[in-house]
C-alpha cells in the first residue's frame, strides 16, 4: 500500500481514525489542528489519497534539563539541551501487525534529521504511553531516561542520521 505523508490540513478526515488507544485518537481529533494553528506542534499524516487518516505523528521543539538525564547522557552538556520531541505516533488499528509502525517512525525520524540540519538538536525524545511503546522504541535504539514517568526515551540525532545514511 502506498501512503501519502504530508502535514495535517483541513482536507484530512479525522473521524474514523482508531489506533486502539483512546488518548491518541482523542488528541488527533481535538488537539492536533490547534497545535498546527498555534505553532506548538507539527502533525504529519498518512493516507492513501482519499484524505482519510491511517497514521500520524507530531513533532515539536523541546528543552531537556541536563539534570534529568543519566550521567552518561548528560556528560559535558549545557544546563539545557535542545531535542526534538516526537510527541505523538499512532497507526490505525487496521494496519497493526504489518510492520508499518517502524515505517511511520522512519518517516518521523527522517523529518527530524532534516530539521536537525537546519536547527541544532541533540536528541529525539519520546514519552512512551505504555510498556509496549517502551519496547517498540527500544527496538529502534532509543534509551530510557532513568526515573521518568511516563517512561521517557531518547536517541542521539547524529546516531539516527548515521543509520539513515547507511540504508
Amino acid at each position: 500500500m502506498n501512503f501519502t505523508s504530508e502535514p495535517l490540513n483541513d482536507s484530512h478526515i479525522l473521524t474514523s481514525f482508531d489506533s486502539g488507544k483512546e488518548p491518541l485518537d482523542r488528541w488527533l481529533r481535538q488537539s492536533a489542528g490547534r497545535g498546527q494553528l498555534q505553532d506548538t506542534g507539527r502533525t504529519f499524516v498518512w493516507h492513501v489519497g482519499d484524505g482519510e487518516i491511517l497514521a500520524y505523528f507530531t513533532l515539536t521543539g523541546h528543552a531537556l534539563h541536563r539534570g534529568s538525564l543519566s550521567r552518561k547522557q548528560a556528560h559535558s552538556l549545557p544546563a539545557e539541551v535542545p531535542p526534538i520531541l516526537l510527541a505523538k505516533l499512532a497507526l490505525d488499528a487496521s494496519l497493526h501487525g504489518q510492520g508499518l509502525g517502524g515505517e511511520l517512525l522512519l518517516d518521523a525520524l527522517t523529518r527530524c534529521v532534516r530539521a536537525g540540519e537546519i536547527v541544532v538538536s541533540r536528541f529525539v525524545v519520546v514519552d512512551a504511553l505504555d510498556e509496549n511503546a517502551v519496547g517498540f522504541y527500544e527496538k529502534y535504539g532509543f534509551t530510557p531516561v532513568p526515573d521518568t514517568e511516563p517512561v521517557r526515551l531518547l536517541r542521539r540525532l547524529k546516531s539516527i542520521a548515521a543509520d539513515l545514511s547507511a540504508d
